[in-house]
């Protein structure tokens, strides 16, 4: 990544999710958002909802609430269906900017969102 090619490995969705997973967890969500751009320019890749997740939690690890906030409108623009850890990294990265308020907000949102309710009905039908 980076313009930069590992051998044998091609860039993919898969691949740039993984290094936006890695940087986040290894406390670098600068470098998180930087493969998440980086994967969006690349006309190979379209990103998923799991990479706006982990996108949106490298926001929330350092509390960039903002940050999250216009990657989440983003992701709506693109036509990317928000899922349930979605609206938890938003939660999470507005809780820890203080903004305690937003984050009530946006649990109400994804408790009324119904695309959101509407997968997670399906998904507790199929798993009966």
């Amino acid at each position: 990544m980076g313009g930069k090619q590992v051998e044998g490995v091609a860039p993919s969705t898969v691949v740039y999710t993984a290094a936006i997973a890695a940087c986040t967890k290894g406390g670098q969500w600068e470098q998180a958002l930087r493969v998440f751009e980086q994967m969006a320019e690349d006309p190979q890749c379209a990103a998923d909802a799991v990479a706006y997740n982990h996108a949106l939690s490298a926001c929330a690890s350092a509390g960039q609430w903002e940050r999250a906030q216009s990657l989440f409108n983003r992701m709506r623009e693109e036509g990317v269906a928000p899922t349930g850890p979605t609206y938890s990294s938003l939660m999470t990265a507005a809780g820890n900017a203080g903004e305690w308020e937003q984050a009530l907000q946006v649990s109400r949102a994804a408790v009324w969102n119904p695309s959101h309710r509407s997968r997670v009905d399906s998904e507790e039908k199929t798993a009966q």
